[in-house]
C-alpha cells in the first residue's frame, strides 16, 4: 500500500513539474507572464501558494498557530 502511495505521489509531482515547464515555454512564445500552475515559497514571514497562475499569501504566525491546536 506504501508504494503505491509513493508511485502515485511522485506521478502527481512529475506531472506538476511537467505543466510548469510547458507553461514557462508558452510564456516565453507569447511574451505572456503567467504565473506557474503550482509553486510554494518559504519566506521569513510568509508562505506564499502560487495555484494556478494566482498567487496567495499566509503569514506564518497565524499558519503555525492552527498548526499546534
Amino acid at each position: 500500500m506504501l508504494k503505491k502511495m509513493v508511485c502515485v505521489a511522485i506521478l502527481l509531482l512529475l506531472v506538476v513539474c511537467g505543466l510548469n515547464i510547458s507553461n514557462q515555454a508558452i510564456n516565453s512564445l507569447t511574451m505572456e507572464n503567467r504565473g506557474p500552475v503550482f509553486a510554494i515559497n518559504l519566506d521569513e514571514s510568509n508562505i506564499s501558494i502560487h495555484l494556478l497562475g494566482e498567487n496567495h499569501l499566509y503569514p506564518k504566525d497565524k499558519l503555525s498557530n492552527v498548526i499546534i491546536l
